[in-house]
């Protein structure tokens, strides 16, 4: 449970989700494979592959005559998602400048802690480098209080655009400089808080981001230690909440070709091969080849007689 505890809390994004999902099975004797370059497969093997660092998928080689056993999770969950154009300002206060992200329930993000998460792009010796990023600082989207909105108890219905913008602070900030000076970003404003168990004996796990972490944690975990019969795969995918049709999605074609890989690399064994005649028989042993050629096999006997 300790461990399913830490990778919720610190699972922030997809992006948070997949890094912490390549800890989990380096240490459980993974080796990474690449897209991009050849594979070097061997029976009971275990092995995992990225793709934009939100999408992953991982596996476990026994006997190919077991077939595929695959089991399939997303690593991205509702939250906010921050524009290109950041920082917008009502009076004084510095909002960013989000938009929903996937399908949340909107009321639930207000007077809780929010952090920003995700990656941004930097800068380094005349080369573009990626990193994870996680804010030092929360922020938070306030609620009117009740003497502002009367009616804030018989419905509540905020406005993605107007309402959902977390207030970053008063007076000049600049944005840029707060990340770090990054080239570019992709992020999200996302729940904060630890996950928690309650009921009379701790039964019951609360925790933002428990759809669909959990799956993902329970996919890799169901990943087997030995070799068994079959390839097992957990392929643990981005962008479900959107639709899936990204090149790191369930509607792309990652999953597909990393299967297709793994069976040219190990082909399952084919039975030999049946020769037959298309030319009928002229000899003593004319009868003995119908009959080998009926069962699909072409007699060499019936041939040596015909010499």
């Amino acid at each position: 449970m300790k461990e399913l505890k830490e990778f919720l809390e610190t699972s922030y994004t997809a992006y948070q989700a997949v890094e912490n999902a390549e800890r989990f099975l380096v240490k459980r004797g993974f080796s990474p494979l690449a897209e991009g370059k050849p594979w070097q497969l061997r029976a009971g093997g275990r092995y995992y592959v990225t793709r934009n660092r939100s999408a992953l998928i991982a596996f476990t080689v026994g006997n190919s005559e077991g077939g595929f056993k695959v089991v399939a999770s997303h690593t991205d969950s509702p939250c906010l998602k921050l524009k290109e154009n950041p920082v917008t300002e009502t009076e004084k206060f510095k909002k960013l400048n989000t938009e929903p992200y996937g399908g949340g329930i909107w009321y639930s993000f207000f007077d809780r802690p929010l952090l920003l998460a995700g990656r941004v792009i930097r800068e380094r010796n005349g080369a573009l480098c990626a990193e994870n990023y996680v804010s030092p600082f929360p922020v938070v989207i306030p609620s009117l209080a009740v003497h502002m909105q009367r009616d804030v108890n018989e419905k509540f219905a905020p406005n993605p655009q107007v309402d959902l913008l977390p207030l970053l602070g008063l007076g000049e900030i600049d944005f840029s400089d707060l990340l770090g000076n990054p080239v570019s970003f992709d992020l999200y404003a996302v729940p904060a808080e630890k996950p928690f168990t309650s009921g009379a004996h701790g039964e019951f796990l609360s925790s933002p981001r428990v759809d669909n972490l959990t799956s993902v944690y329970a996919s890799l975990e169901s990943l087997p230690d030995e070799a068994q019969s079959g390839i097992c795969v957990a392929a643990c995918l981005d962008n479900e909440e959107i639709g899936s049709r990204t090149r790191q999605g369930a509607g792309s074609d990652f999953l597909k070709n990393t299967l297709e890989r793994i069976e040219r690399a190990f082909p399952p064994s084919e039975p030999p091969r049946k020769v037959r005649s298309d030319q009928p028989c002229r000899s003593r042993g004319r009868r003995r080849d119908q009959r080998a050629r009926g069962r699909g096999v072409y007699d060499r006997r019936a041939l040596l007689r015909r010499r």
